[in-house]
């Protein structure tokens, strides 16, 4: 067993291979993260991680929109198990927030990259650009293997400008699920709420609005 400084920097150790993060603290705070995870990676506990997403200075806006802070490829999944993650944007003023959430891969015919959220955990998302781009790379076709699961958990999303979602399955399983998207004051277009390929739910409450 390892013992880390930071939650940033346990979750770095195990971005690539995979691993457990054991959290011991009740809250923890990771500020400017951009990280791609390739293997299983899991959190257990029952404190709180709050994340913000990686700013740069002086890059055009749309690099900070679709700045990720966690990038899961294919072979990789990422589980909350217990904890509750608080996932934030960054303001970028007249613009909205900058920032996306999750870039997930899985173009069809392929295993997509997981997120998952279990035995009481909880994923919040809020005053961010974007919240799941589902498959990459970009255009890939239809439909998307990437995918989203609750279970026993709950998924809370807020001042998401554009998508909460573009495509993906998500499984909900005796979840609370709560979304608002397409908050952006600037531009005419409305973000989707909940976008998917394939919805399965199961025992769970689930509100998604797309609004102005």
């Amino acid at each position: 067993t390892t013992t880390y400084a930071t939650v940033g920097e346990a979750l770095e150790a195990v971005a690539a291979s995979g691993g457990t993060v054991n959290l011991l603290v009740d809250e923890a705070t990771v500020d400017s993260l951009s990280l791609t995870i390739a293997g299983d990676v899991v959190i257990k506990g029952t404190g709180t991680i709050d994340v913000t997403v990686k700013n740069e200075d002086n890059v055009e806006d749309e690099v900070n929109k679709n700045t990720s802070v966690f990038t899961i490829q294919n072979t990789g999944s990422l589980t909350l198990d217990g904890v509750k993650m608080v996932v934030n944007g960054v303001p970028n003023e007249g613009q909205g927030s900058d920032g996306t959430a999750f870039t997930l891969y899985g173009k069809a015919g392929d295993v997509g990259s997981e997120v998952i959220v279990q035995n009481g955990g909880e994923l919040w998302i809020q005053n961010i650009n974007k919240g799941f781009i589902m498959g990459v790379p970009a255009g890939v076709p239809a439909p998307s293997t990437a995918k989203v699961t609750v279970k026993n958990g709950v998924l809370n999303a807020s001042g998401i400008d554009g998508n909460f979602s573009n495509g993906g399955e998500f499984v909900f399983d005796h979840a609370t699920v709560d979304i608002v998207a397409g908050v952006d004051q600037v531009s005419e277009w409305v973000g989707h709420a909940l976008s998917v390929h394939k919805l399965t739910a199961t025992a769970s409450q689930i509100t998604a609005t797309a609004t102005k």
